[in-house]
């Protein structure tokens, strides 16, 4: 078929990155047209059935002041098009490298019982209850000695501060843990944060801390309900087929003519 096609003068390319060309689209309908050409950004089964949905949920849309509100809130479309960055952040040693592994299924992250073993960020990406996203696993926040690891911990702030969610983990079997996540939460206010290492905890923390996630990156327990908790935060948990959804320019444009500014 390729070479069927090359005869007849079409030229053989790379395959997209990103959405195809509106021009390379036939629909009947520009919702429609935005629905293809966003097929192949479609990484997961959630993530095509959303963007399929579109077409009926748009077709039935009332546009009211509470429904057009909604719209300009709701990023949860965009999220699962486009993955969203998420920073794993914490001292040398709290195990993040090995939590890495876990979400990214896999091992990609070298761990080792002793501080600095990570020299550089890792980006790779992970799925979350049908959410993908682009997990940064950073090196330690500490005082480094080692010139490479203390320009390694300075490359990996930028991608930390540009993040979409900050995720701040905390060993659990530390002594000091409660003193550790008031000064790292003075840094990251708007983190979210764990607890691991969970199974070598003799006594739980105190009951200021009953809110925060319990987890073993070395055993698995607790990661499925931490891959909810990032999918909840992107607004990808439970989601209604029924309700339209903004993802391109075009459509977040047309909010603005609503009288609805600051979407982004």
């Amino acid at each position: 078929t390729l070479n069927l096609l090359g005869r007849a003068g079409f030229a053989r390319i790379a395959r997209a990155v990103g959405a195809l060309p509106a021009e390379a689209i036939d629909a009947a309908n520009v919702i429609e047209a935005e629905i293809a050409a966003h097929m192949p950004l479609a990484r997961t089964e959630m993530a095509l059935r959303a963007l399929l949905a579109q077409a009926g949920a748009w077709k039935e849309f009332v546009p009211t002041r509470a429904a057009l509100e909604r719209l300009r809130k709701d990023r949860a479309l965009s999220h699962l098009l486009f993955p969203p960055q998420v920073a794993l952040i914490g001292r040398a040693n709290v195990g993040k490298s090995t939590l890495a592994n876990q979400l990214y299924a896999t091992e990609r992250s070298i761990t080792a019982d002793l501080p600095g073993t990570t020299r550089d960020w890792v980006g790779e990406f992970a799925t979350v209850g049908g959410l993908v996203i682009e997990l940064i696993d950073t090196p330690g926040l500490r005082d480094a000695g080692d010139p490479t690891e203390r320009s390694a911990i300075e490359r990996s702030r930028p991608l930390i501060d540009q993040s979409d969610l900050r995720i701040l983990v905390i060993d659990a079997s530390d002594p000091n843990c409660h003193a550790e996540i008031e000064h790292m939460q003075a840094e990251f206010p708007d983190a979210m944060v764990v607890f691991n290492k969970w199974d070598c905890v003799d006594s739980p923390p105190n009951e200021r801390c009953d809110h925060i996630p319990r987890l073993s990156a070395l055993t698995g327990d607790g990661i499925d309900g931490l891959r909810q908790n990032i999918a909840a935060v992107f607004g990808c948990v439970d989601l209604d087929l029924s309700l339209p959804r903004c993802w391109t320019p075009r459509q977040v444009e047309l909010l603005g003519q609503a009288g609805l500014s600051g979407f982004s």
